[in-house]
């Protein structure tokens, strides 16, 4: 398993650069630290952020089964 710890730090790297940068979206702001050619370039925050919620609810959703 890897250390959850990392997960603060990686969040607040990533909250610094989109506040330098804050006319990007979410997806835009991943897929230009990742680099390369990504559709989550064009992802708006909206439906980036429903998709995430959708997928914790489908964890907890396992979880309590």
């Amino acid at each position: 398993m890897r250390d959850p710890s990392r997960i603060d730090e990686t969040l607040a790297v990533i909250e610094q650069l989109w506040r330098r940068f804050p006319d990007w979206r979410l997806g835009q702001l991943i897929s230009n630290i990742a680099g390369g050619d990504n559709r989550v370039f064009y992802i708006e925050d909206e439906p980036l952020t429903q998709t995430a919620f959708e997928m914790i609810q489908d964890a907890i959703r396992e979880e309590t089964r």
